[in-house]
Parts: C-alpha cells; structure tokens; sequence
C-alpha cells in the first residue's frame, strides 16, 4: 500500500501515484458497437467494489482483478497510455496521511466522468463527457488525522480517458 501512500499533503501536490484496479468494461448487450448513455450511467451509479475497505483482490462480474500500482509523470493520470479501451470503469485508490484533522478543497479533474469518495463517503461526482482538465471541479473535503482513503472512480465513454487529482488548499 505504501507505493500509493502520500504523507502531509502540501497544496499544489498532484497527486501522481495511484493503486489501479481495471478496466472494467461497461456491461451491455444491445444494438450497435457501443452503450448507450443510459446503460452507461446506470453502471456508473452501480459501486463494483467497497470503497471503505481496500481488498487486494476484487471479483466484478465473473472476472478477477488486483490492484496494481500506476504513476504518472505528469499531474494528469493518462489511462489512454495504459488500456486504450471505451466504454470502460476504472478505480484509483490512494492513503493520504494528515498529522492533524484538516479542511481543504481537492481539485480534480476527469475524462469523463469521476467519482470521488474519502474514507467511504462520496464528496464528489460529475456526470457527463468532457476531457481532463485538472481543477475543473473543486471538491470540499475533511481529512481526518492519520490514514484517510481516497478513491475515484473513472469512466470513459470513448476515445482518450484519465484524470488528475491534487489538494489545492487548506
């Protein structure tokens, strides 16, 4: 867990290391190559995994997956460089330690739609298409003292995906 473990957060700081866990494909059986966007958001509001308790191992949908570790050169995390698929649903997951209670905004950034939930309570969701622009939604947060779980979900409905995440104050 410690290669996705970020101590006293400092504003500014993209967050550029993650545990991994997907792709996921978008489960979907009908006409024409892709989902449509109501299957699409429907598996969006559907949680594959708790997001309060990290488990090494996850099964969705008779398929076995494990979080690996991904880093990023740069402040926005390119999932395209890693798995160029559609219509897909990734998770990325990160400890954020803080030597004291701590009230601050997150910036975050998502291509497309992203979910973001700190020790189990979703404090962010944007639903829709666009490209990763980091800072584009700023997302009110409460860290605790010591260890807090991060997690986000990421959907890409086609073409290019990913996402940036950073404390921007506190």
């Amino acid at each position: 867990m410690n290669v996705a473990t970020y101590e006293d957060l400092k504003p500014g700081q993209f967050m550029r290391k993650w545990l991994f866990l997907g792709p996921i494909d978008v489960p979907w059986e009908g006409d024409g190559y892709f989902p449509d966007e109501e299957t699409s958001n429907k598996f969006f509001d559907t949680e594959s995994l708790d997001v309060e308790r990290f488990e090494p191992k996850v099964r969705i949908a008779e398929n076995d997956y494990e979080w690996t570790a991904l880093y990023s050169e740069y402040g926005v995390v390119d999932l395209t460089a890693v798995f160029d698929k559609w219509f897909v649903v990734a998770y990325a997951w990160a400890i954020v330690e803080m030597p004291e209670q701590t009230d601050a905004v997150l910036g975050i950034g998502s291509d497309d739609c992203v979910k973001v939930w700190l020790n189990g309570k979703l404090v962010h969701e944007h639903r829709g298409g666009r490209g990763v622009i980091a800072d584009s939604d700023r997302a009110p947060v409460t860290f605790k003292k010591g260890k807090n779980q991060l997690v986000l979900k990421i959907m890409n409905y086609g073409g290019p995906w990913g996402f940036a995440c950073r404390l921007l104050e506190k």
